[in-house]
């Protein structure tokens, strides 16, 4: 990797992540997932490259072709968000619960599949 002791974390992120065979085997299989997914990724994260992650879990679901919705949403904040992104990425969560998920509970509850 090359990196020192005065290298950042996400410096050390993204070199590992560089190394596409490491990543591909350490990769879990997201296609397996049973259900919408949400990610949220920080453009200023100090700790680790979220939004590019979540970038490519995104295109790697397409890739995949899975039959699940996918959404991302990357805010312009650091790793811990702010207090000023904290309510609206709150009610993300919330609306993505009731808009996607819910919906597929109350229909496996009454013996529907969901996807059709």
């Amino acid at each position: 990797m090359g990196l020192d002791d005065t290298a950042t974390s996400v410096a050390r992120f993204s070199a590992a992540l560089a190394d596409k065979v490491k990543v591909r085997n350490a990769m879990p299989l997201l296609e397996r997932i049973n259900g919408p997914v949400l990610l949220v990724s920080a453009s200023n994260d100090q700790i680790w490259p979220s939004t590019a992650m979540s970038e490519d879990i995104v295109a790697y679901l397409k890739d995949q072709h899975f039959r699940y919705a996918v959404t991302h949403r990357s805010y312009p904040t650091g790793h811990g968000f702010s207090k000023e992104t904290a309510p609206e990425i709150k009610q993300l969560i919330v609306d993505h619960f009731v808009d996607t998920l819910a919906p597929a509970v109350v229909a496996k509850r009454r013996g529907v599949d969901p996807l059709h």
